[in-house]
Protein backbone atom coordinates (compact mmCIF):
# COMPACT_ATOMS: atom_id res chain seq x y z
CA UNK A 1 0.00 0.00 0.00
CA UNK A 2 1.49 2.98 -0.99
CA UNK A 3 1.38 5.42 2.00
CA UNK A 4 1.52 9.66 1.95
CA UNK A 5 1.33 12.23 3.62
CA UNK A 6 -0.27 15.71 3.20
CA UNK A 7 0.38 19.46 5.23
CA UNK A 8 -0.19 22.77 4.80
CA UNK A 9 1.93 26.10 4.52
CA UNK A 10 1.99 29.52 3.17
CA UNK A 11 -1.81 28.63 1.23
CA UNK A 12 -0.10 25.50 -0.83
CA UNK A 13 -1.07 22.20 0.47
CA UNK A 14 1.52 19.52 -0.33
CA UNK A 15 1.54 15.84 -0.43
CA UNK A 16 4.66 13.55 -0.08
CA UNK A 17 4.77 10.38 -2.03
CA UNK A 18 7.77 7.94 -2.08
CA UNK A 19 11.37 10.22 -2.40
CA UNK A 20 9.27 13.54 -3.31
CA UNK A 21 7.24 16.35 -1.73
CA UNK A 22 4.60 17.34 -4.19
CA UNK A 23 2.87 21.35 -4.31
CA UNK A 24 -1.02 20.47 -5.59
CA UNK A 25 -2.27 22.00 -8.18
CA UNK A 26 -5.49 21.03 -8.60
CA UNK A 27 -7.13 17.34 -7.33
CA UNK A 28 -5.00 15.35 -9.61
CA UNK A 29 -2.06 17.62 -11.23
CA UNK A 30 0.87 18.03 -8.78
CA UNK A 31 4.38 19.90 -9.17
CA UNK A 32 7.22 18.61 -7.65
CA UNK A 33 8.53 20.35 -4.89
CA UNK A 34 11.40 18.53 -3.17
CA UNK A 35 13.56 15.22 -3.09
CA UNK A 36 12.88 13.87 0.62
CA UNK A 37 14.58 10.51 -0.21
CA UNK A 38 18.53 9.50 0.85
CA UNK A 39 18.76 6.70 -2.57
CA UNK A 40 20.73 9.61 -4.63
CA UNK A 41 22.47 13.15 -4.72
CA UNK A 42 23.43 13.30 -7.87
CA UNK A 43 21.03 11.27 -10.46
CA UNK A 44 16.88 12.55 -9.99
CA UNK A 45 14.24 10.60 -12.17
CA UNK A 46 11.21 12.60 -11.40
CA UNK A 47 7.85 10.00 -11.83
CA UNK A 48 4.54 10.95 -14.30
CA UNK A 49 2.17 9.56 -12.07
CA UNK A 50 3.84 9.41 -8.46
CA UNK A 51 0.03 7.46 -7.45
CA UNK A 52 -2.60 6.04 -8.97
CA UNK A 53 -4.73 9.23 -11.00
CA UNK A 54 -2.29 12.00 -9.68
CA UNK A 55 -0.41 13.52 -13.02
CA UNK A 56 3.14 15.69 -12.35
CA UNK A 57 2.40 18.80 -14.70
CA UNK A 58 5.14 20.99 -13.38
CA UNK A 59 8.24 21.93 -11.64
CA UNK A 60 7.42 24.22 -8.52
CA UNK A 61 9.43 27.18 -7.40
CA UNK A 62 13.21 26.82 -5.86
CA UNK A 63 12.55 22.75 -6.28
CA UNK A 64 17.06 22.18 -6.36
CA UNK A 65 17.73 25.80 -5.51
CA UNK A 66 21.82 25.80 -4.71
CA UNK A 67 21.99 22.16 -5.35
CA UNK A 68 25.73 21.53 -6.49
CA UNK A 69 25.77 18.33 -6.06
CA UNK A 70 22.94 17.17 -9.02
CA UNK A 71 24.34 16.16 -11.75
CA UNK A 72 21.36 15.04 -14.09
CA UNK A 73 17.95 15.89 -13.78
CA UNK A 74 15.25 13.53 -16.32
CA UNK A 75 11.49 14.91 -15.88
CA UNK A 76 8.18 13.26 -17.10
CA UNK A 77 6.63 14.76 -20.75
CA UNK A 78 3.66 15.21 -18.59
CA UNK A 79 5.58 18.30 -17.29
CA UNK A 80 4.35 21.64 -18.65
CA UNK A 81 6.05 24.36 -16.44
CA UNK A 82 9.62 24.82 -14.60
CA UNK A 83 8.56 27.76 -12.51
CA UNK A 84 11.49 30.36 -11.02
CA UNK A 85 14.26 29.29 -9.42
CA UNK A 86 14.04 25.37 -9.91
CA UNK A 87 17.48 24.81 -11.13
CA UNK A 88 19.54 28.04 -9.93
CA UNK A 89 22.90 27.53 -8.81
CA UNK A 90 22.64 23.91 -9.97
CA UNK A 91 26.49 24.10 -10.65
CA UNK A 92 27.29 20.39 -11.35
CA UNK A 93 24.32 20.67 -13.83
CA UNK A 94 25.47 20.59 -17.19
CA UNK A 95 22.73 19.22 -19.91
CA UNK A 96 19.03 19.71 -19.99
CA UNK A 97 16.95 17.89 -22.52
CA UNK A 98 12.83 20.18 -22.29
CA UNK A 99 10.17 17.02 -21.88
CA UNK A 100 7.68 16.84 -24.63
CA UNK A 101 5.21 19.05 -23.15
CA UNK A 102 6.98 21.75 -21.38
CA UNK A 103 5.79 25.34 -22.57
CA UNK A 104 7.09 27.19 -20.12
CA UNK A 105 10.32 28.03 -18.16
CA UNK A 106 10.10 30.58 -15.65
CA UNK A 107 12.76 33.50 -14.22
CA UNK A 108 15.97 32.68 -13.17
CA UNK A 109 15.10 28.81 -13.64
CA UNK A 110 18.48 27.76 -14.85
CA UNK A 111 20.81 30.70 -13.58
CA UNK A 112 24.18 29.86 -12.20
CA UNK A 113 23.87 26.98 -13.04
CA UNK A 114 26.06 24.04 -15.19
CA UNK A 115 24.19 23.76 -18.00
CA UNK A 116 26.75 23.74 -21.28
CA UNK A 117 23.88 21.79 -23.79
CA UNK A 118 20.45 22.73 -23.57
CA UNK A 119 17.53 21.24 -25.92
CA UNK A 120 14.22 22.44 -26.38
CA UNK A 121 10.74 20.81 -27.71
CA UNK A 122 7.98 21.70 -29.68
CA UNK A 123 5.98 22.83 -27.76
CA UNK A 124 8.27 25.69 -25.70
CA UNK A 125 6.35 28.83 -25.86
CA UNK A 126 7.99 31.20 -23.06
CA UNK A 127 11.62 31.97 -21.35
CA UNK A 128 11.54 33.94 -18.68
CA UNK A 129 13.61 36.81 -17.49
CA UNK A 130 17.12 35.32 -16.38
CA UNK A 131 16.30 31.84 -17.40
CA UNK A 132 19.54 31.37 -18.12
CA UNK A 133 21.62 33.98 -17.35
CA UNK A 134 25.56 33.02 -15.89
CA UNK A 135 25.74 30.11 -17.31
CA UNK A 136 29.39 30.24 -18.61
CA UNK A 137 29.55 26.53 -20.25
CA UNK A 138 26.78 27.61 -23.11
CA UNK A 139 27.72 28.20 -26.22
CA UNK A 140 24.93 27.49 -28.56
CA UNK A 141 21.04 27.87 -28.37
CA UNK A 142 18.95 26.63 -31.36
CA UNK A 143 14.90 27.82 -30.42
CA UNK A 144 11.90 25.63 -31.79
CA UNK A 145 9.28 27.65 -33.66
CA UNK A 146 6.65 27.45 -31.26
CA UNK A 147 8.68 29.98 -29.13
CA UNK A 148 6.90 33.47 -28.52
CA UNK A 149 8.69 35.77 -25.96
CA UNK A 150 12.70 35.41 -24.41
CA UNK A 151 12.32 37.26 -21.24
CA UNK A 152 14.63 40.12 -19.88
CA UNK A 153 18.24 39.09 -19.62
CA UNK A 154 17.08 35.35 -20.24
CA UNK A 155 20.40 34.84 -21.27
CA UNK A 156 22.43 37.54 -20.22
CA UNK A 157 26.47 37.28 -19.06
CA UNK A 158 27.05 33.59 -20.61
CA UNK A 159 30.30 34.66 -21.83
CA UNK A 160 30.80 31.56 -23.85
CA UNK A 161 27.77 32.01 -26.00
CA UNK A 162 28.70 32.23 -29.68
CA UNK A 163 25.81 31.05 -31.47
CA UNK A 164 21.72 31.28 -31.29
CA UNK A 165 18.45 30.89 -33.55
CA UNK A 166 15.61 32.87 -33.07
CA UNK A 167 12.57 31.86 -35.58
CA UNK A 168 10.24 34.01 -37.10
CA UNK A 169 7.58 32.90 -34.11
CA UNK A 170 9.53 34.73 -31.42
CA UNK A 171 7.71 38.20 -31.13
CA UNK A 172 9.14 39.70 -28.02
CA UNK A 173 12.87 39.49 -27.33
CA UNK A 174 13.43 41.34 -23.74
CA UNK A 175 15.99 43.97 -23.05
CA UNK A 176 19.29 42.51 -22.62
CA UNK A 177 18.51 39.34 -23.50
CA UNK A 178 21.88 38.55 -24.51
CA UNK A 179 23.97 40.55 -22.63
CA UNK A 180 27.23 40.19 -21.92
CA UNK A 181 27.48 37.19 -24.16
CA UNK A 182 30.41 36.20 -26.49
CA UNK A 183 31.44 39.21 -28.40
CA UNK A 184 31.85 37.31 -31.06
CA UNK A 185 28.31 36.50 -30.70
CA UNK A 186 25.86 35.84 -33.71
CA UNK A 187 22.03 35.41 -34.36
CA UNK A 188 20.60 33.81 -36.83
CA UNK A 189 16.70 34.29 -37.75
CA UNK A 190 14.68 35.45 -40.83
CA UNK A 191 14.73 39.08 -42.11
CA UNK A 192 12.13 41.32 -40.90
CA UNK A 193 11.49 39.75 -37.28
CA UNK A 194 12.21 40.66 -33.65
CA UNK A 195 15.43 38.78 -34.20
CA UNK A 196 16.87 41.08 -36.68
CA UNK A 197 15.91 44.26 -34.85
CA UNK A 198 17.25 43.28 -31.50
CA UNK A 199 20.46 42.04 -33.24
CA UNK A 200 20.88 45.43 -34.85
CA UNK A 201 19.51 47.43 -31.65
CA UNK A 202 22.41 45.70 -29.73
CA UNK A 203 25.12 45.88 -32.58
CA UNK A 204 25.29 42.06 -32.70
CA UNK A 205 26.01 40.12 -36.14
CA UNK A 206 22.91 39.18 -37.72
CA UNK A 207 22.67 36.12 -40.19
CA UNK A 208 19.89 35.41 -41.86
CA UNK A 209 18.11 32.09 -42.31
CA UNK A 210 18.48 30.09 -45.22
CA UNK A 211 15.89 31.28 -47.72
CA UNK A 212 14.25 27.53 -48.79
CA UNK A 213 12.22 28.29 -45.74
CA UNK A 214 10.65 31.25 -47.32
CA UNK A 215 7.27 29.87 -49.28
CA UNK A 216 7.45 26.75 -46.66
CA UNK A 217 3.70 26.78 -45.73
CA UNK A 218 3.75 23.04 -44.14
CA UNK A 219 6.95 23.14 -42.33
CA UNK A 220 8.24 20.42 -43.87
CA UNK A 221 11.67 22.68 -44.88
CA UNK A 222 10.98 22.18 -48.32
CA UNK A 223 9.16 24.74 -50.97
CA UNK A 224 7.01 21.87 -52.90
CA UNK A 225 3.62 21.62 -55.21
CA UNK A 226 2.30 21.19 -51.12
CA UNK A 227 2.94 24.90 -50.43
CA UNK A 228 0.01 26.00 -52.82
CA UNK A 229 -2.62 23.48 -51.74
CA UNK A 230 -2.09 25.01 -48.23
CA UNK A 231 -2.39 28.55 -49.40
CA UNK A 232 -5.57 27.73 -51.45
CA UNK A 233 -7.26 25.73 -48.97
CA UNK A 234 -6.37 28.56 -46.08
CA UNK A 235 -8.20 30.86 -48.65
CA UNK A 236 -11.55 28.83 -48.40
CA UNK A 237 -10.76 28.73 -44.43
CA UNK A 238 -10.64 25.16 -43.87
CA UNK A 239 -9.38 23.80 -40.67
CA UNK A 240 -6.52 23.40 -40.00
CA UNK A 241 -4.85 25.31 -42.92
CA UNK A 242 -5.08 28.93 -40.65
CA UNK A 243 -2.70 31.45 -42.05
CA UNK A 244 -2.96 34.15 -39.29
CA UNK A 245 -1.64 37.42 -39.21
CA UNK A 246 1.86 38.02 -36.76
CA UNK A 247 2.49 34.44 -37.21
CA UNK A 248 5.44 32.22 -38.94
CA UNK A 249 3.29 31.21 -41.55
CA UNK A 250 2.05 34.84 -42.41
CA UNK A 251 5.76 35.70 -42.81
CA UNK A 252 6.65 32.62 -44.94
CA UNK A 253 3.69 32.42 -47.29
CA UNK A 254 3.54 36.58 -48.23
CA UNK A 255 5.86 36.14 -50.82
CA UNK A 256 5.52 38.90 -52.97
CA UNK A 257 5.21 41.16 -49.71
CA UNK A 258 2.01 43.22 -50.22
CA UNK A 259 0.54 42.38 -46.54
CA UNK A 260 -1.78 39.58 -47.85
CA UNK A 261 -1.45 35.43 -48.41
CA UNK A 262 -3.77 34.66 -51.78
CA UNK A 263 -3.62 33.17 -55.13
CA UNK A 264 -0.90 35.24 -56.63
CA UNK A 265 1.19 34.13 -53.73
CA UNK A 266 0.38 30.47 -54.60
CA UNK A 267 1.49 31.32 -58.50
CA UNK A 268 4.80 32.63 -57.38
CA UNK A 269 5.30 29.52 -55.47
CA UNK A 270 4.51 27.47 -58.36
CA UNK A 271 6.64 28.81 -60.59
CA UNK A 272 9.40 28.66 -58.21
CA UNK A 273 8.88 24.90 -57.44
CA UNK A 274 8.78 24.94 -61.48
CA UNK A 275 12.19 26.56 -62.12
CA UNK A 276 10.53 29.44 -64.16
CA UNK A 277 11.68 32.00 -61.61
CA UNK A 278 15.08 31.64 -59.20
CA UNK A 279 13.58 33.92 -56.42
CA UNK A 280 10.30 35.69 -54.84
CA UNK A 281 9.53 38.72 -55.58
CA UNK A 282 10.29 40.34 -51.88
CA UNK A 283 13.79 39.37 -51.07
CA UNK A 284 13.98 37.54 -47.81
Amino acid sequence: MLIFTMFSASAVTYVSYGDYKYAKIADFKVYVAQYTGSDSKYYFSVPASPSAGITTTGVYQSFMKDNTDIKSITLPDTVEVIQQLAFSGCSSLTDFSAPVNLSTIGDNAFSKSGISNVQFNNKLRVIGNSAFSYNSNLEIVEFPKTMNSIGLGAFSNCPNLKFVTIPASVKTIGEGAFLNCNKNLIIYGEKRTAAEVYANDNNITFIPSVDHYFGDLDLDEVVSIKDTTYIMKSSVRMDGYEIEDGTDLKLRGDVDGNGIINVKDATYIQKYVNHEIDKFPVEH
